[in-house]
């Protein structure tokens, strides 16, 4: 959706290599962020003795939150 919203609201330069880099950068961003969740959730895991099943069921209620917040920002 970004990927052509962005360009025709005039946020980024039409062309193929700056939309390329655009996609580059929400793929490394998403990367980066699924990353440091599972290093958060290994950290406190060992630290505070939490069953992986509840670190589980928080990430997953955060992803369908963002879901839902991006499924609403739709209409």
């Amino acid at each position: 959706m970004y990927g052509t919203y962005f360009p025709n609201a005039g946020w980024i330069k039409k062309g193929p290599n700056l939309l390329n880099i655009f996609i580059l950068g929400i793929i490394s961003g998403s990367f980066v962020l699924l990353l440091l969740i599972a290093k958060f959730a290994s950290y406190y895991s060992t630290k505070f003795s939490i069953d992986e099943t509840k670190i589980n069921k928080i990430i997953s209620e955060i992803f369908i939150f963002i879901g839902l917040y991006q499924d609403t920002m739709l209409l």
